[in-house]
């Protein structure tokens, strides 16, 4: 239950096609979240 909710938060946070692509989608979505990776 708890990684469906993840899951669907997630999507709700990236573009699908961005998760898709993504080899760490849980990170990405974490460094929306916090700001990290924002130095590029």
């Amino acid at each position: 239950m708890v990684y469906l909710v993840s899951s669907v938060l997630m999507m709700g946070i990236v573009p699908a096609a961005e998760l898709a692509d993504s080899g760490a989608p849980f990170a990405l979505v974490a460094g929306r979240m916090f700001g990290l990776g924002r130095c590029r």
